[in-house]
C-alpha cells in the first residue's frame, strides 16, 4: 500500500509501475539509450512502445495513458508491464553507472548527482550545459522512483581533477536552504 506524508506531498514505500512508466516517458532520450544497444531483452516491445508513442498534451501537459491501455497498446501481457517497465528502468540506471558518457552531449561537462532525499540516497551521472548554484531548485524527473521525488535544492557543489579532467559533484537535497524559520 501507498502512503503519503500529507505534509511533504511524497511518497514514503517503493515506486509503483505508474512511477517508473511515468520516468521513463519523461526522459525518452534515455530509453533511446538503451534501444541503440541492440540488445534483445525481455522488454523489448515495451520500450518499442515507449519510444513509438506520440504523447497527447492538455493545456501545455502531457498526458500519459493508464497501465492498461499501455499493456493494450504495447501488445504486452498486463502481468508483465510492472517487471518490464522496472527492468528498463535499472538497465537505464546500471547503463548510467557503466557509462556515463553516454548521457551527455559533446559540450556538456559531466556532473555527479547525489541526492540525498528524506533518507533515500541516489546518484547520476549526466552531462550540463550550465553549473547550477548552490540554493538553487533541481528538477530531475528520472530519479523519482530511486528517491520518491524530482525537486531537489542544490546544497553544495565540489570540483575536483581525476586524471586530467574536471569532476563536478552536485550534493542535492529535499531542504531549501533559502527558507529560513525563526524561533
Amino acid at each position: 500500500m501507498r502512503t503519503k506524508n500529507r505534509t511533504l506531498g511524497i511518497s514514503l514505500t517503493e515506486p509503483n509501475s505508474r512511477d517508473f512508466l511515468e520516468a521513463l516517458m519523461n526522459n525518452l532520450n534515455y530509453c533511446k539509450l538503451l534501444f541503440n544497444l541492440k540488445e534483445n531483452q525481455s522488454y523489448g516491445k515495451l520500450l518499442n512502445w515507449i519510444l513509438s508513442y506520440k504523447p497527447n498534451e492538455i493545456d501545455g501537459e502531457i498526458v500519459i495513458p493508464d497501465l492498461k491501455q499501455v499493456y493494450k497498446l504495447a501488445g504486452i501481457s498486463y502481468s508483465h508491464i510492472g517487471t518490464d517497465l522496472r527492468d528498463i528502468y535499472y538497465a537505464i540506471y546500471d547503463l548510467n553507472l557503466n557509462h556515463p558518457r553516454k548521457f551527455k552531449d559533446e559540450n556538456q561537462r559531466i556532473c555527479v548527482l547525489s541526492i540525498n532525499f528524506l533518507g533515500k540516497q541516489a546518484y547520476f551521472r549526466l552531462g550540463l550545459n550550465v553549473i547550477p548554484r548552490v540554493g538553487e531548485k533541481f528538477i530531475f524527473s528520472f530519479i523519482k522512483p530511486a528517491v520518491g521525488d524530482d525537486t531537489f535544492w542544490i546544497s553544495s557543489i565540489e570540483h575536483e581533477i581525476y586524471e586530467g579532467k574536471q569532476l563536478v559533484t552536485i550534493k542535492m537535497t529535499e531542504s531549501n536552504p533559502n527558507i529560513k524559520i525563526d524561533d
